[in-house]
């Protein structure tokens, strides 16, 4: 046998650089192949643009597949009983001149908008009566077996995208799910539910209404709808009112419930709307949600006359006696065996006329699963900031004649920009490969620059500038502004040191998923009648809703701030207690780098309320 040669990290580099090309060139050749000599007849600059898109639907299909396959484990190659790639987001890839043109678009003065630009109509975000329909499920009867019903299910959700993808363009389309299963997973729950609640967040709630989806349940299915706006605390109250008020004069059925998991702390309550919150909020094991109470009355003017609530009003009188006195309920069924006990899954999942089922649907990342935590009193099912953490879909009872049904998230098709449905967090931030023109988006709505107090590249002292703060005489773009929050931050590059925009163009959109920095759009007519809004009687209900906090938890919360004042007074510099502080619900592995650097000193460099 022949002595190994060593292999030295030049040749290596360029071995690597040698193989690239050559599935460059490979690519290049494959897709001359698959245009069949049309590309004479096609504009040059529109074949770059839409980046392949006279390639066969399967071809694009398996590049999607391709993208996000997750490897199997030794031990799921072995029994295989569980696929991890068979819930998994599917969205389409776009292609490296799609992703270079917006690139060089970023690197372009930001344009700022109006804010009557923020005024959004369910009619701008989809076109009702459209191909951009949700598919519905085929007809089927018990006497099928499994094999034909999941034939006619697939044939069905084919001709549903060809009609879609022979109408419109991919620059035209948005984000939306191409995963049959995660489709199949929202029928289960449409079927097995007497109520379906669809929820929103306050922030794009005509993002998150899709109009087919309340056709399809109220006149298809002839059952009830009821619209929760999560997350109230992080707009004003008039927004809060004006878009109820929207909803439910353009759908007179529709029943419309405000709800937060997590009211607003003291911090929250003052807080200056053009300052950005400078602590990340510490997430409890107990919950004390705002809107349960409201959901409850709904659902008995729904169906009061045929199931019973009274242990439904009973719990809800105990969880608001616990939050009087401060009692914070256990943290039972938060692990993962709780988990299976408690949930089931379809195949024990019948339909019962003396169980009243809530069906939970809606977008990813939209307070589904922290909407069930909350109506339960503590956390039964987990969740995260990252979209599609949900996978299948769970049951929980809430009562015993009382039961929650908590769907995966799904994007339906529309023509809303990419970038708001990256900033609404409907798309993982992660797998985002050009984030620069979603920071554009937000910086030219948002004044980002006085929010941030971010210093013009041009402008800094490093850079032969005076190291003012302000636009100065340079303008600004979405590549500056990442450029600026990268070298406040200190994010740095590995090798060279300069600063890493592409990690402060991530660590800007995650601020503004969480609501650290609020963008929201309004309904229409809304900025012209805002004095009007303010003076609506439901304005002040809903800004008491939203600040409702009881003395017992604001003298924990400054237990908490005087406990966490002690311990960074006795922590030596540079030392991070990072693995002995407990982590919020919704953090997850891709977040702790950011999180380390928010527990030690969060956000030091942003100025202080």
């Amino acid at each position: 046998m022949p002595r190994k040669k060593p292999f030295s990290n030049k040749q290596k580099k360029k071995q690597l650089q040698e193989k690239r090309e050559k599935n460059r060139l490979k690519n290049l050749d494959e897709g001359s192949k698959s245009s069949n000599g049309n590309s004479a007849d096609t504009e040059g600059d529109e074949e770059s643009e839409i980046g392949g898109l006279e390639k066969s639907l399967d071809e694009r299909r398996a590049a999607v597949d391709k993208l996000h396959h997750q490897p199997l484990t030794h031990r799921q190659e072995k029994n295989r009983k569980h696929d991890p790639n068979r819930y998994r987001l599917q969205f389409d890839r776009e292609s490296k001149a799609e992703i270079e043109a917006r690139k060089k678009a970023a690197q372009e003065p930001l344009e700022y908008v109006t804010e009557e630009i923020l005024e959004v109509s369910l009619e701008s975000t989809y076109n009702p009566g459209s191909v951009l329909d949700m598919p519905k499920r085929p007809p089927w009867k018990y006497s099928m077996s499994k094999e034909q019903v999941e034939q006619a299910e697939q044939e069905k959700f084919e001709n549903f995208l060809d009609k879609i993808y022979d109408e419109y363009k991919h620059s035209e389309l948005s984000y939306f799910e191409r995963n049959l299963e995660t489709w199949r997973q929202l029928w289960r729950v449409l079927e097995v539910s007497d109520i379906v609640v669809l929820i929103s967040d306050i922030r794009h709630p005509v993002l998150h209404f899709p109009p087919t989806v309340y056709n399809h349940v109220v006149q298809d299915l002839k059952k009830d709808l009821v619209l929760v706006l999560n997350k109230i605390d992080l707009v004003p109250p008039e927004v809060v009112t004006a878009w109820k008020y929207y909803f439910t004069s353009k759908f007179e059925k529709l029943r419309v419930v405000c709800f937060t998991s997590f009211p607003k702390d003291e911090n929250e309550r003052n807080k200056d709307p053009s300052k950005v919150l400078s602590k990340r909020r510490r997430r409890k094991r107990c919950f004390f949600p705002v809107g349960p109470r409201a959901l409850l009355e709904a659902c008995e003017n729904l169906r009061g006359d045929k199931v019973d609530f009274s242990n439904w009003a009973r719990k809800l009188s105990q969880q608001e006696k616990g939050e009087e006195e401060g009692i914070i309920y256990d943290d039972y069924g938060s692990s993962e065996e709780s988990e299976e006990e408690e949930g089931s899954s379809f195949e024990d999942v019948e339909h019962n006329e003396d169980i009243l089922t809530l069906g939970l649907v809606g977008h990813p990342n939209v307070g589904k699963s922290s909407l069930l935590n909350g109506l339960i009193g503590h956390k039964v099912v987990s969740t995260s900031r990252t979209p599609g953490h949900t996978k299948h879909f769970q049951t929980i009872f809430l009562t015993p004649n009382v039961r929650l049904c908590d769907c995966p998230g799904l994007v339906f098709p529309s023509v809303v920009g990419k970038q708001l449905q990256i900033l609404s967090g409907m798309y993982p931030i992660s797998q985002v490969q050009e984030p620069y023109t979603s920071v554009g988006y937000l910086a030219a709505r948002v004044p980002l620059v006085d929010l941030l107090q971010l210093v013009h590249p041009e402008n800094r002292a490093d850079s032969g500038g005076e190291g003012g703060v302000g636009e100065e005489n340079h303008p600004w773009s979405a590549w500056d502004v990442c450029d600026a929050w990268a070298h406040k931050r200190s994010f740095l590059t590995a090798k060279a040191g300069r600063p890493d925009v592409y990690r402060a163009a991530n660590s800007l959109l995650r601020l503004a998923v969480d609501g650290k920095i609020v963008m929201c759009v309004y309904p229409p007519g809304f900025i012209n009648k805002r004095d009007e809004w303010q003076q609506h009687p439901e304005t002040e209900e809903i800004a008491l809703l939203q600040d409702r906090h009881s003395e017992s938890k604001r003298l924990r919360l400054q237990e908490n701030e005087v406990d966490e004042l002690s311990l960074h007074l006795l922590t030596p510099p540079g030392w991070s207690k990072r693995d002995e502080r407990p982590s919020s619900d919704g953090d997850d592995e891709q977040e702790g780098e950011e999180s380390e650097v928010m527990s030690s000193n969060p956000f030091a460099l942003l100025s202080d309320e």
